[in-house]
């Protein structure tokens, strides 16, 4: 009788171990499955289509990491109703965690609300610690508020702890602007430029430290292959006059869709 219970009993976690063993191979395989299909949607550059896809994958049933995903491609798509929406939708330990925090502080630096995003990206940093990307986007929103200290100080410590250098050196590269070291910009950002990335950010701040330092030439080799010769010297023109009212305008994030609209109103 021992024996025989014995063998059930070893039989039984056998099966059990199966089942879990079989439920873990399916998991996993759903999991590679998500992941293949996605990488090739991403790799479309097709954001539309992603966001179909997250949608599409929550409706077979409910997952925080997708659903973070969906609030991620609609701020790629600049659709912050539906990324407030759908993070809205969140549960409290995902909003709350340190990842939640800094997605909450990037949309509220969209919707052009820096206190919010000062206080979101603040409370991610106190969860984890350092948090690059958290303050590199403390000191974009602290450098939209004309605080230059606070905004210095966040990209130096994004800086410190491995943030993506050209990212940073553009971002300093608009305090120099704020502060008219237009000559000090120019030394951040055209090695950049030289080294090849012509990214449209930091074409634009470059473009604006040359007008301001009334380098034409030098502005001009910027637009040649894009502009005819009468829209380059109106360009220039109009760069002269220009003043850094919205430096949020100016800084990177270093996301895929970055703000490209890099010339405030005078």
């Amino acid at each position: 009788m021992i024996k025989k219970w014995m063998f059930c009993t070893l039989l039984l976690a056998f099966l059990q171990g199966c089942m879990s063993s079989s439920k873990s191979i399916e998991q996993q395989a759903s999991n590679a499955s998500f992941n293949a299909k996605e990488t090739v949607i991403k790799e479309t550059g097709d954001n539309d289509k992603l966001i179909s896809f997250y949608k599409e994958s929550l409706k077979q049933g409910e997952d925080e990491r997708v659903r973070v995903k969906l609030v991620e491609a609609y701020m790629q798509a600049d659709d912050l109703d539906s990324a407030s929406f759908h993070y809205g939708s969140l549960s409290n330990n995902s909003q709350f965690s340190p990842q939640g925090l800094y997605l909450k502080a990037r949309i509220e630096f969209a919707k052009g609300n820096a206190d919010q995003a000062i206080s979101a990206g603040l409370e991610a940093l106190e969860a984890r610690s350092p948090y690059p990307e958290v303050e590199n986007l403390l000191g974009m929103a602290y450098a939209s508020k004309h605080d230059i200290n606070n905004a210095w100080r966040y990209f130096y410590l994004a800086r410190k702890h491995f943030f993506d250098d050209v990212t940073i050196k553009n971002n300093l590269a608009v305090i120099d602007l704020m502060l008219q070291d237009y000559q000090l910009a120019i030394s951040r950002l055209e090695p950049i430029y030289l080294s090849g990335n012509h990214d449209a950010t930091i074409v634009a701040n470059l473009a604006l430290a040359y007008a301001k330092t009334e380098q034409f030439d030098a502005f001009k080799g910027l637009y040649r292959t894009r502009y005819s010769p009468r829209e380059i010297e109106d360009l220039y023109i109009g760069l002269r006059l220009v003043s850094v009212a919205k430096p949020d305008a100016l800084l990177a994030s270093n996301r895929e869709n970055e703000l490209n609209k890099a010339m405030s109103s005078p």
